[in-house]
């Protein structure tokens, strides 16, 4: 196999091999014209396939020589002083439009060209890209226009002459036996025909000699509706040489032609009038040819104005647009009155003007078709990059040139962003260690630069299957090679195959080939693509994911029975906490219920022997034993809320909220509180858990807003969370610091004096417990004497 692939050059110091990647030769291979990259020495870096044919070159003959032998040698040292000072000032030329260029063949023939130059740079330096174009069917095309308008010429000159040649009958009578028109002679009154060309009898269908036996024979073949306005004008104008009458003429065979006849007197000596000499020419054709301009004129008006490209055309003298169609308006921003007030040099940067005229002048010389990449500005300042193609043509009688700019804004960026997707794509497969290959079936095998690393080939060895045997490991040489073939003859539209290589350094690697065959109907192979990675790394990884899980299936068993012996555990210490908890509610609170029943006992019966100092220890004893069966139904609801199966169901959260609200201005009818709860707040959860919830966060609520005039509080819901439902309960009441809110929710933590807000310091890390168990997550945000807002929420 053979291929294209990587297409070099020595480099100016190192010796190095300049590249052009794959991509971008295949994309240059499908470019219409020949396209040759040189570089600063004028060496030929990369011809595409057309350039190759143009010059009758095999394929990559050219590549590695230099520039000069596709010149013809007449031409040779002005090239090479253009290509020096092309290098030093990079730019876009177009070559072969004003002087002749010609390129030069493997055959030594040569041909017209038409070259555009562009400077292309690369990571190794600045390469010409010259597009080439054959022109000799272009040239010889403009030869029989030359031609053309010399024979047009020589016709005028002719019908001059046989103007000339009016004073003389004689010159008359020779003249018109050799041409197309009617000559014709008569007597001054008109009643005798001297003399009438052959051409009468072809043009009025008429023999001549009719026309003399009967010289008025020409009037009645007139058309009925021009004959009397040509009688009259005979009458009075023959004789005074401004005859030149345009009519239709009907002739025997019942066909109309129109007739463009003129007549002059032909003096005596004294101005007497001798003759009445004419010219009768059928103008017929020009007639349909006037009609036709009319009708074309009117569809170029249409095409020109509906057309939605934008068009103008240009004084080639003045540089003044003089016409400009609906599309340019729309697309430059300026109104055709705008327009019509400007030159061609107000749409252009300041910086183009120059080139711009010197484009204008070398069109002069060649009224030809032009084209070239421009830059224009539309009224709102911004710039656009254009494609220009025009044509000289006359208009009203001007010199002007016709021109249609194409906006190539966004594929000029296009371009520019695909040879940055093909750098990327260069850097990503080095960073992957991906290399990629296409193989067209009789043609070459084509692969990128990094398929070079992955085999650890030489870069001058040719990209073809056997080249990669040679370092395939001996064991999976044959099968490597089987897979393509197998899946190529199959009719497989993909193939994948694994096989080792063996580096020079020793080193063997696990490549992974994947491939792709595009088929066409008949089912034959049109191209395969495919990908060639390093997969070393992950077959090691493989190998360590096996020997993992034979070792984790080695110590499976002895898992489960310690998993097993951890839920034994687990389920012993659970009922070792229930009995706890049994613990804490009878024997705990059954001494502590005597203590304040025999309290209250003594302040019942004895309070009259007892002082006031008395009194009042026996009150704090009480209240402290009532504090203290606080804590422990406290405590044991926070152990609680742990333990048990959560029972989901649809709960309807705002109507649990009211129901706790009520519950509590029943306990505290002499508060006067005012609150809002959102309606339809919904959750699906635990009722008994989310109750706890509210009672703990809306009891926190009423009782810190305790001590305002008037006390607010509200319930609601917030969506911009992330991913949940936030549920809000808001408070107007004492607040705190917002930097001292993380000890909230451990347990025996107050943030007020017991004097100031009685609390036993669980209800938080109870709301905490609950939210957690619901898969939620609970905080606040407050401010000291401005209120508090707990969030919380229950993942479903």
């Amino acid at each position: 196999m053979t291929t294209r692939a990587t297409i070099t050059t020595p480099g100016k110091a190192s010796g190095e091999l300049a590249v052009v990647d794959e991509p971008l030769a295949g994309l240059l291979d499908l470019m219409p014209d020949g396209i040759v990259l040189v570089d600063a020495a004028g060496l030929i870096v990369f011809a595409n396939v057309q350039a190759e044919a143009l010059f009758v070159y095999t394929p990559g003959s050219m590549r590695g020589k230099p520039m000069e032998m596709l010149i013809p040698e007449r031409f040779r040292v002005v090239h090479g002083e253009h290509l020096t000072g092309y290098f030093r000032r990079p730019h876009m030329r177009l070559m072969g439009t004003v002087h002749d260029f010609f390129g030069l063949r493997a055959d030594g023939s040569e041909f017209p060209a038409e070259i555009s130059l562009s400077p292309l740079k690369t990571a190794q330096g600045t390469l010409v890209m010259s597009a080439v174009r054959d022109v000799s069917e272009r040239k010889r095309l403009e030869c029989i226009m030359r031609e053309k308008d010399i024979e047009v010429a020589r016709a005028n000159e002719a019908k001059r002459n046989a103007e000339r040649l009016r004073e003389s009958e004689l010159r008359f009578r020779q003249l018109a036996e050799n041409i197309d028109e009617v000559f014709w002679l008569t007597e001054p009154a008109k009643d005798k025909i001297l003399y009438v060309s052959p051409a009468y009898a072809e043009i009025w269908g008429q023999s001549c000699e009719s026309l003399y036996a009967s010289p008025m024979d020409w009037i009645t073949a007139i058309h009925p509706e021009d004959r009397e306005r040509v009688l009259q004008s005979a009458r009075t104008k023959q004789a005074r040489g401004e005859f030149l009458e345009e009519y239709r003429i009907v002739r025997p065979d019942g066909a109309i032609r129109w007739i463009r006849d003129r007549a002059f007197p032909v003096f005596r000596k004294g101005h007497e009038v001798h003759r009445i000499a004419g010219v009768a020419q059928d103008i017929t054709e020009r007639k349909r040819m006037e009609d036709a301009m009319r009708a074309s004129e009117g569809r170029y008006r249409v095409l020109f104005e509906g057309n939605p490209l934008p068009l103008w055309v240009y004084d080639l003298e003045t540089l003044r647009f003089l016409d400009v169609n609906e599309a340019a308006t729309r697309k430059y921003g300026y109104t055709r009155d705008e327009f019509l007030a400007m030159t061609i040099r107000d749409i252009r940067p300041t910086a183009d003007v120059p080139r711009l005229e010197d484009s204008v002048r070398e069109g002069e010389r060649d009224p030809g078709f032009s084209s070239g990449l421009w830059r224009h500005r539309l009224k709102d300042g911004t710039f656009i990059d254009v494609d220009i193609v025009s044509h000289e043509v006359r208009y009203k009688g001007r010199r002007t040139r016709f021109v249609c700019p194409v906006d190539v804004t966004s594929r000029i960026a296009a371009e520019a962003a695909v040879r940055k997707s093909v750098s990327h794509l260069n850097e990503a497969q080095r960073n992957a260690r991906i290399g990629s290959w296409r193989y067209v079936p009789g043609g070459p095998l084509l692969w990128s630069d990094q398929m070079y690393e992955l085999y650890k080939l030489p870069r001058d060895v040719p990209p073809t299957y056997e080249a990669t045997r040679t370092v395939i490991h001996s064991d999976d040489r044959s099968e490597g090679g089987k897979a393509f073939e197998r899946a190529f003859a199959s009719g497989a539209l993909d193939y994948t195959t694994e096989y080792r290589v063996v580096w020079p350094d020793g080193q063997t690697r696990t490549l992974c080939t994947q491939g792709k065959f595009r088929r066409g109907a008949d089912g034959r192979v049109i191209d395969a693509v495919g990908t060639v990675q390093d997969v070393t790394i992950r077959k090691h990884a493989e190998d360590e994911i096996r020997r993992l899980n034979e070792e984790l299936q080695r110590h499976a068993a002895s898992l489960e029975q310690r998993v097993a012996e951890r839920t034994s555990e687990l389920e012993a210490a659970n009922k070792e906490l229930e009995s706890f908890d049994y613990s804490v509610s009878h024997d705990l609170r059954a001494p502590l219920n005597r203590i304040r029943g025999f309290s209250a006992m003594l302040l019942e019966e004895y309070a009259a022997s007892l002082d006031e100092r008395g009194i009042d220890l026996l009150r704090r004893i009480d209240n402290s034993g009532r504090q203290m069966d606080e804590l422990i139904g406290d405590l044991m609801q926070l152990s609680m809320v742990a333990a048990g199966e959560l029972r989901r169901t649809n709960l309807d959260v705002s109507q649990l909220a009211l129901s706790v609200l009520a519950g509590l201005r029943k306990a505290h009818p002499e508060r006067k509180v005012e609150w809002a709860v959102e309606p339809g707040l919904t959750a699906r959860a635990d009722p008994g858990l989310v109750r706890i919830v509210l009672e703990n966060l809306l009891g926190n609520a009423w009782k810190f807003t305790g001590k305002r005039d008037r006390a607010v509080i509200e319930m609601g819901c917030d969506r911009s969370v992330a991913h949940s439902v936030a549920y809000f309960v808001r408070d107007n009441g004492a607040g705190f610091d917002g930097a001292n809110a993380w000890k909230l929710f451990a347990p025996f933590q107050r943030l007020h004096a017991r004097a100031d807000f009685e609390g036993t310091g669980i209800g938080l890390a109870t709301v905490q417990r609950i939210v957690h168990r619901h898969g939620g997550k609970v905080w606040v945000q407050a401010e000291e004497d401005r209120g508090a807002t707990f969030h919380f929420t229950l993942a479903p």
